[in-house]
C-alpha cells in the first residue's frame, strides 16, 4: 500500500490531535520567547513534535512509509552522515549539529502533519472541523493585520506597541504576528491557498480569503510578491493554459501597481526604496548599491560555485560557510561594503547561508543529495492530480527560492497536505 497508514488501537484518544491543533494554531508566530539562536524559531514546532511523539509512543501505533518517505529518509540519512564526516575533518561539530537539528525539525513537521491529517479525516464532518481550525488560526493574526493597516494609514504608533508584545521588531506595515513582513506574507499566502479551497462551501472561508488578500497587499513585501510571481511562472510552465497566463499578467500588474500605491499614500521607509522600479533598470548598479539584492542574488551563486568545485559530494551539510569568505573576497569583494555580507564573512562566518534551498542542497550535498531530494519532490508531485494541487506544489517550490532552512514550517506543511491528497476532492478544481 502506497499511503502512509496510521494504525492506533487507541485512536479515540485525542491528546496527540490536540497538540497538533495547538501547533497549527500557532504556526504563523515565528518567534519562541527567550531563544536567541535565530530570528526564525516557530513555536508550532514544539507542539508538532509533542503530537508525533505521543503517537509514536502509543501502544498499537504503526507508521508504514511509502517509497516517498523512504526517499526523504534516505536523503536525511545521507546528509547527516556526510555532515558528521565533514565535522570530523574540520573539527566544527557545532555547525553539523545545527544542520542535523534543522533536518529533524523538518521531518517532525512533515510526519506530524501527515499523521494528524489522517486522524482529522476520521472526525465527523472533518471539512467543517478543519475550516473551523483555519478560522481560529488566522482570526487573531488578521485582527492584528487590520489594526496594522489602520495604524499605517493613520500614522499612530499604538498598534506597533501592541504588536511588540509578540515580536522583537515592528515595521510599521502589515506583519500580523510575524517577526518580519516577508514571513507574514508567506503565512498569508498559505492562508489564502487554504481558505480559497473552502470558500465556495463556507462563508467564513470566503470572508477570511478576501481579508487575507488585502493584508497580503499591505505587507508591501517584495519577497511575498516575488514568491507569488514565481509560483505563477512555475504553474504556467506546467499547465500552459490561458488562466495561468492571466494570473501571470495579473501578478506582474499587482507587483508594479504596489509602487504607485506606496507613492500615492506618501509612505516612507525601507520598502519605499524597494519599490523604486527605476533602480532595477541598471542591475549591476543595483547589486553594488543594495545589500538586500546582493545577498539574495550573490549568496545562491556562491552556493553554485561551491557545487561546481564539489559536484558529487558537496561541501557537507552546514558547511556552506567554509569557502564563503574566500569566494566573496576573490569574486564579489564590492559586497563587503554591506554590513550583512561583512558580518557573514568575518564576524560570524558560520552564520552564512545561501538563502536558497536548491542552492544549499547543491552546494552542501552535491549531486547525490540533489538527486535524492529532487526524487522526493517528484514523488510528491505524482500525488498532485488536480490543478489546484499542482499550483500548490509550484508555490512550495517558490517559497524556498529565497529561504534555505530545512526547518521551514510552511514548506513542509504544504508538502504534507499534497502528500495526504488533501486537495484532490471532486468538484473543487474551479478554485483556480
Amino acid at each position: 500500500m502506497n499511503d502512509i497508514v496510521v494504525r492506533d488501537r487507541f485512536s479515540k484518544d485525542s491528546v496527540p490531535l490536540l497538540f497538533f491543533v495547538i501547533g497549527f494554531f500557532l504556526f504563523s508566530i515565528d518567534g519562541i520567547p527567550y531563544i536567541k539562536y535565530t530570528d526564525y524559531k516557530p513555536i508550532s514546532v514544539i507542539f508538532f513534535g509533542i503530537s508525533i511523539f505521543l503517537l509514536m509512543t502509543r501502544k498499537g501505533f504503526r507508521l508504514s512509509c511509502s517509497d516517498t518517505e523512504k526517499i526523504l529518509l534516505s536523503f536525511v540519512f545521507y546528509s547527516v552522515l556526510h555532515s558528521l564526516l565533514v565535522a570530523l575533518q574540520t573539527g566544527d561539530v557545532k555547525s553539523s549539529i545545527e544542520h542535523i537539528l534543522s533536518l529533524f525539525v523538518g521531518l517532525i513537521i512533515y510526519f506530524s502533519i501527515i499523521s494528524m491529517l489522517s486522524n482529522f479525516r476520521k472526525l465527523k464532518q472533518f471539512e467543517r472541523a478543519f475550516n473551523l481550525l483555519l478560522v481560529l488560526t488566522f482570526a487573531l493574526p488578521i485582527i492584528f493585520g487590520i489594526l496594522q493597516i489602520l495604524g499605517l494609514l493613520s500614522g499612530t504608533s499604538l498598534v506597533n506597541m501592541l504588536t511588540s508584545f509578540f515580536v522583537s521588531r515592528t515595521y510599521g506595515r502589515v506583519q500580523m504576528l510575524s517577526n518580519e513582513p516577508s514571513w507574514a506574507a508567506i503565512h498569508i499566502l498559505v492562508g489564502i491557498i487554504l481558505f480559497n479551497y473552502y470558500r465556495k462551501n463556507y462563508i467564513s472561508s470566503k470572508v477570511f480569503f478576501y481579508l487575507l488578500v488585502i493584508l497580503f497587499i499591505f505587507t508591501f513585501s517584495m519577497n511575498g510578491y516575488v514568491v507569488l510571481l514565481i509560483t505563477v511562472i512555475f504553474y504556467l510552465l506546467i499547465k500552459r493554459r490561458i488562466k495561468p497566463l492571466f494570473l501571470l499578467f495579473f501578478s506582474i500588474f499587482l507587483f508594479v501597481v504596489m509602487g504607485y500605491v506606496i507613492n500615492l499614500l506618501d509612505l516612507g521607509g525601507y520598502y519605499t526604496y524597494r519599490f523604486n522600479f527605476r533602480e532595477y533598470y541598471d542591475f549591476d548598479r543595483l547589486l553594488h548599491s543594495d545589500g538586500s539584492v546582493f545577498v539574495r542574488v550573490v549568496f545562491p551563486i556562491i552556493g553554485l560555485i561551491q557545487f561546481l568545485k564539489n559536484p558529487i559530494w558537496g561541501v557537507g551539510g552546514g558547511f556552506y560557510y567554509l569557502d564563503f569568505a574566500r569566494i566573496i573576497q576573490e569574486q564579489f569583494s564590492y559586497g563587503l561594503s554591506f554590513y550583512e555580507v561583512y558580518f557573514n564573512a568575518f564576524v560570524n562566518p558560520s552564520n552564512a547561508n545561501p538563502r536558497n534551498l536548491i542552492a544549499k542542497i547543491l552546494a552542501e550535498e552535491g549531486l547525490i543529495g540533489f538527486v535524492l531530494f529532487s526524487s522526493f519532490l517528484f514523488k510528491i508531485f505524482t500525488y498532485c492530480k488536480s490543478d489546484y494541487s499542482k499550483f500548490i506544489f509550484c508555490f512550495s517550490l517558490a517559497m524556498v527560492m529565497n529561504f534555505d532552512s530545512y526547518a521551514f514550517v510552511d514548506f513542509w506543511m504544504m508538502l504534507a497536505f499534497l502528500r495526504s491528497r488533501w486537495f484532490e476532492q471532486e468538484n473543487r478544481d474551479g478554485v483556480i
